[in-house]
C-alpha cells in the first residue's frame, strides 16, 4: 500500500490536517500539519495535556503493539516512512512499526527489571528473531551502549543499579538497536536531573547525525530542544504552530506549518536490497523474557567491537534471520599507521631506530600546561616539553632535569642553574627567559582548568642571567617545591611561540615546533592521533630515546583498544582497560600484562556534621560518631575488593601515603579489623558496645554512577555494603548519584560519607596530606584538627629528610586514629605490551615515559 509517495520526496513523515482521538468524543490533537525530511530533526513542545505523546505514539505506530490506550485517526492524514496510516492495514503497521525506534516518556522505567542491561537493550532482535545468533547480537549491544556514553561493564548490571539518567540512555540504545529509518523520542529528559539533561539530548543528537535517522522529539523545554534543531512546532490546546511563524491556533484548528529544513548532514544513504526490518523499542515481548539469553557466555569485554557504521538488514523475504554487517577494519588501520610512524620533522633523530604505536583512552584537553590539569594532556606533555626537575627512572624522588642544580640559597629564595646550550627543537635558545615567562604566564593566566593553583607560594621569579632563575617564596624552606616543579605547572616552555596571558592553542604549538623533552610532534590530529620523533637536542635527566618514532592512537572504546593489542595492531596499550579486560588478558599467551605502584587512591570521606552522631544530626556525639568511623575500618576487607571487583589492577591501601613513598607507613592494618589488614566483625561490636552505639547503625552512602570513578564502582560499594552488614552492625542505604550532581551536592553536606578518588600532582607524602588534612580542606567535611595541621606546615618547611619523614609518619597515626577519611584501594598502573616490546617501566613517579620503551 502506498510504498513511499512522500518517502520518494525525501518526507519521512507528513501530516496534513491530522485528527487524532481516543475513543469516538475525545480529540487530543485537532489540525496539525507539519513535515520532517528525511535525516531531518522536528521538536515538539507544548503545555501539559497539549497532545504532544499522543501525537509522537501516533508517528510511531505504537497502537501495532496494542501497549495502553492508542489514539485513533478521526480526520486529516499522517504519512510515516511513506505509508499512509489511515489505509494501511493492522499488519502493514506492525511492520512499519519495526522501522521506527520508539522512547517514551520515562523510558529507562521500561526496561524489565530481571534482565540484564544487555539483555534489555537486546530484546528487540529477539523479539523479531529468537534464534539470532548471540555473538552478534553482543556486538551490536555492545556498539550501541559505548555509542550512548556509558561503559561496556554496565551490560552485566540489572536497571536498578543504574541512575536514571543512565537508565534513559539505555533505553535510547534499546530503541535504536535495530538500527530505525525513524526515531520518535517522547519527552526524553522527563524526571531526569536538571544537569544530565543536555547530556542525554546530545547523545540524540549525536546519534542522528552520525546514523542520519530522522526524527520528532518531544519535550517540554524549548531552550533544550533548540540545541539539537531550529525546527519547532508548538502544541496549544491539541494544535500545532510553528514557531518559525507568529501563527494563532485555536482548538479545532492548527494554522499549517512550513518547517523548512530541517538540519541535515546530506541525505540518508540507499538502503541495500531487500526488505529492510528495523527499529524496536518498547517493552520486551514474552518471549523475550523467557529466553533470558547471557550472550552464550560472552561477558561484555569479549564482545567482538564494532566501528564505523552498522545496520541490520534481511538478506532476503525468504532470509529466517537477521544479520549485521559491520564495516570496520583493524588491520587497514594498524596498516596505515604503521606507514606514517615513521613520520618527518625537524629536530633530527634523538633515538634508537625502530618506531611504536601506543594505544590509549585518555583524552588531551590543550597541549599548552597553563590550559590543562589532567592526565591525558600531561601524559603527553611528558614525552615533548622539558622540566626543570624530573623523577628518574624507577624512583619517586626528584632530581635536576635541564637544570644543572637547585637550591635554597636563601630561606625564601630557590635558585636553580640550567645547563648550558639548551636548545629548542625550533632552533631557538632555552634560557632562564623562558623559565621566569613559563612560571610568570602560569599565574597571570590562572586558567580555571590548568594547574596555576600548585603556585601558591611562588612570589615571583628572577633571571639575573641566561642561565640562572630565582624563585622567590612565600613560605620559607618549602621542601615540596622541587615536586613542584616536576608537576604539571612544570612544563618549560618556549616564550617566543606561547602568548604571555592566553592559552596557546594546540595549532601554534606543533607548528612552531616548540618541544625540547625527549620527543617532538610530528603530526598532530587531535585525540585521535599523534606522531612523535625523538629529538636529538634534548639534554636532561631521562637521557636519549630508545625508539626514534613513536604514535599514539586515541580510542574512545576501550574493548577495541584490547582487540588491537591482541591482534598485534598496537605494541602497547595504556589507560584505561577494564580490570576484566586486564584479566582476560593476562591469559593471553601473545601480550604481557605489566604492572607498577600507582599513585590513584580510592577513599570513603566522613562529614563530620551528617554522618551517624554528627555534629548538625539530632543527636550529636563525637565518641559515637568516631566509634561509627572506627566500627566501619575495622568491617571492610579490602583485599576482597581488589580481587573481586577490580582483578588485581588496584591493591589494599593501609594508610594515607601510598605504598612506594617515602613516609608511607601501615598505620590502619595496625588499628583496625584483626591487625593483619582483613576484617574483624568482633572488633567493630565491641567498638560500638563500647561507645554505647546501638545497632545496626544506619548509615547513608553514596558513591558515583556514571563512570566518572571507573565502571566498577558499582559493583566496589555493592560489595562495600555486604561487609558493613555482615552481623547485623549496620543497616546501609547505599545510593548513587551521576558526577554533576555529586561534585556540588558533596560539598553542600549532602552525603554523610562518600567516595572519592585521587590522583596525585606530584610524588610526594605532601601531596596525600594538605589537600585534605588542613583547615578548610577541599573535602569540605568539617575535619578540623590543629595538631595535625601544625605538623604538616612543619613538614612542609623541615629541611631534614629524616625529621620531615617522621613528622609525616606522625601526621597518618593521628589522622588515622581520627578517620576524617578511610583510604581502601590503591591504583596499579597497568600496562599490556605485545610480546616483542621490551622496556616498558611503571614506577612512582606515576609517569609514563615512550622514551623507555622499544622493541
Amino acid at each position: 500500500m502506498a510504498s513511499g509517495r512522500a518517502a520518494d520526496r525525501g518526507i519521512a513523515v507528513r501530516a496534513d490536517d491530522l485528527t487524532l482521538a481516543y475513543g469516538a468524543d475525545d480529540v487530543a490533537v485537532s489540525g496539525a500539519t507539519f513535515e520532517i525530511a528525511v535525516g531531518g530533526i522536528l521538536g515538539v513542545v507544548g503545555e501539559a495535556g497539549s497532545g504532544k505523546s499522543t501525537l509522537a505514539r501516533a508517528v510511531a505506530a505504537q497502537s501495532a503493539f496494542g501497549e495502553g490506550e492508542t489514539p485513533h485517526i478521526q480526520g486529516g492524514t499522517l504519512e510515516v516512512l511513506g505509508h499512509d496510516i489511515v489505509r494501511s492495514s493492522a499488519r502493514r503497521q506492525t511492520g512499519l512499526a519495526l522501522r521506527v525506534g520508539y522512547l517514551p516518556q520515562d523510558g529507562g522505567s521500561t526496561l524489565v527489571p530481571h534482565l540484564t542491561i544487555g539483555e534489555n537493550v537486546a530484546a528487540p532482535i529477539y523479539q523479531r528473531d529468537r534464534r539470532f545468533n548471540r555473538l552478534d547480537a553482543g556486538a551490536a549491544v555492545a556498539s550501541l551502549v559505548d555509542a550512548v556514553r556509558l561503559p561496556l561493564s554496565v551490560m552485566s548490571r540489572f536497571p536498578h543499579e543504574l541512575s536514571r539518567g543512565q537508565r534513559q540512555r539505555i533505553a535510547l540504545a534499546r530503541a535504536l538497536i535495530l538500527e530505525p529509518e525513524l526515531l520518535v523520542a517522547d519527552d526524553p529528559t522527563m524526571g531526569v536531573d536538571v544537569l544530565v539533561r543536555g547530556r542525554i539530548l546530545t547523545v540524540i543528537a549525536d546519534l542522528q547525525r552520525d546514523r542520519r535517522f530522522s526524527a520528532l522529539v518531544v519535550g517540554h523545554d524549548i531552550r533544550e530542544l533548540r540545541t539539537m534543531t531550529e525546527q519547532i512546532a508548538i502544541m496549544h490546546g491539541g494544535c500545532s504552530s510553528a514557531t518559525a511563524r507568529s501563527t494563532t491556533c485555536s482548538r479545532t484548528r492548527c494554522t499549517p506549518m512550513s518547517p523548512g529544513s530541517p538540519r541535515s548532514r546530506g541525505p540518508r544513504r540507499a538502503p541495500r536490497t531487500g526488505d529492510r526490518f528495523t527499529g524496536g523499542g518498547g517493552t520486551a515481548h514474552s518471549a523475550v523474557l523467557e529466553r533470558r539469553s547471557r550472550w552464550g557466555g560472552v561477558a561484555c569485554d569479549e564482545t567482538p567491537a564494532i566501528t564505523g557504521k552498522r545496520r541490520m538488514d534481511m538478506p532476503s523475504r525468504t532470509s529466517k534471520g537477521l544479520r549485521i554487517a559491520a564495516v570496520a577494519s583493524a588491520a587497514a588501520a594498524s596498516l596505515v599507521l604503521a606507514a606514517c610512524a615513521g613520520g618527518g620533522g625537524n629536530g633530527g633523530s634523538g633515538g634508537g631506530s625502530g618506531s611504536l604505536i601506543v594505544g590509549t583512552t585518555d583524552v588531551v584537553t590543550f597541549l599548552d600546561p597553563a590550559g590543562s590539569y589532567d592526565n591525558g594532556s600531561f601524559a603527553v606533555m611528558n614525552q615533548i616539553y622539558p622540566f626543570l626537575f624530573n623523577e628518574p627512572k624507577g624512583s619517586p624522588d626528584v632530581k635536576p632535569d635541564i637544570a644543572k642544580s637547585g637550591e635554597f640559597t636563601s630561606p625564601n629564595d630557590f635558585t636553580v642553574k640550567l645547563k648550558p646550550g639548551l636548545t629548542w627543537a625550533n632552533g631557538h635558545a632555552l634560557t632562564s627567559s623562558d623559565v621566569k615567562f613559563t612560571f610568570e604566564r602560569q599565574l597571570k593566566i590562572n586558567d580555571p582548568n590548568g594547574p596555576a593553583s600548585l603556585l601558591s607560594n611562588l612570589a615571583s621569579v628572577d633571571a639575573p642571567d641566561a642561565t640562572t632563575v630565582v624563585f622567590h617564596l612565600k613560605n620559607p624552606n618549602d621542601q615540596t617545591f622541587e615536586q613542584v616543579l616536576s608537576s604539571p605547572v612544570g612544563p618549560i616552555v618556549d616564550e617566543q611561540s606561547f602568548s604571555a596571558d592566553k592559552v596557546t592553542p594546540d595549532a601554534t604549538i606543533v607548528k612552531d615546533k616548540a618541544f625540547a623533552g625527549q620527543y617532538t610532534i610530528t603530526k598532530y590530529d587531535k585525540n585521535n592521533l599523534v606522531q612523535f620523533k625523538a629529538y636529538a637536542g634534548y639534554q636532561g635527566l631521562l637521557g636519549k630515546a630508545a625508539t626514534s618514532n613513536v604514535t599514539l592512537k586515541y580510542y574512545t572504546n576501550p574493548s577495541n583498544m584490547k582487540l588491537d593489542i591482541q591482534k598485534g595492531n598496537i605494541d602497547v596499550a595504556y589507560r584505561a582497560l577494564s580490570a576484566t579486560d586486564v584479566a582476560d588478558l593476562k591469559k593471553n599467551k601473545n601480550v604481557k600484562v605489566i604492572t607498577g605502584p600507582g599513585g590513584e587512591e580510592r577513599y570513603i570521606v566522613f562529614n563530620f556534621n551528617t554522618m551517624p552522631f554528627g555534629l548538625k544530626t539530632p543527636t550529636p556525639d563525637a565518641a559515637k560518631a568516631l566509634a561509627v568511623r572506627q566500627a566501619v575500618a575495622d568491617l571492610i576487607d579490602r583485599q576482597a575488593i581488589a580481587t573481586q571487583v577490580y582483578k588485581g589492577t588496584y591493591t589494599p591501601l593501609y594508610s594515607f601515603v601510598p605504598d612506594g613513598l617515602t613516609g608511607a607507613t601501615t598505620v590502619l592494618k595496625d588499628l583496625y579489623g584483626d591487625g593483619q589488614g582483613g576484617p574483624s566483625l568482633d572488633k567493630a561490636k565491641q567498638t560500638l558496645q563500647k561507645a554505647g552505639v546501638t545497632t545496626p547503625v544506619k548509615l547513608q552512602l553514596q558513591y558515583v554512577s556514571d563512570g566518572h570513578y571507573g565502571p566498577s564502582s558499582g559493583d566496589e560499594y555493592a560489595l562495600l555494603k555486604s561487609q558493613l552488614e555482615n552481623g547485623g552492625v549496620f543497616t546501609v542505604d547505599l545510593q548513587s548519584t551521576e558526577y554533576a550532581t555529586y561534585t556540588k551536592q558533596r560539598v553542600l553536606d549532602a552525603y554523610p560519607a562518600y567516595q572519592l578518588g585521587w590522583f596525585p600532582d606530584y610524588s610526594d607524602a605532601d601531596n596525600y596530606l594538605t589537600p585534605f588534612f588542613v583547615k578548610d580542606n577541599f573535602l569540605g567535611n568539617h575535619y578540623d584538627n590543629p595538631t595535625v595541621q601544625n605538623l604538616i606546615a612543619k613538614e612542609q618547611t623541615d629541611t631534614d629528610a629524616a625529621t620531615r619523614k617522621a613528622d609525616i609518619e606522625k601526621i597518618q597515626a593521628l589522622v588515622g586514629a581520627d578517620l576524617s577519611t578511610l583510604p581502601m584501594l590503591q591504583g596499579a598502573q597497568v600496562a599490556v605490551v605485545g610480546p616483542d616490546v621490551k622496556g616498558t617501566t611503571l614506577d612512582p613517579s606515576f609517569k609514563f615515559r615512550f622514551a623507555f620503551i622499544s622493541k
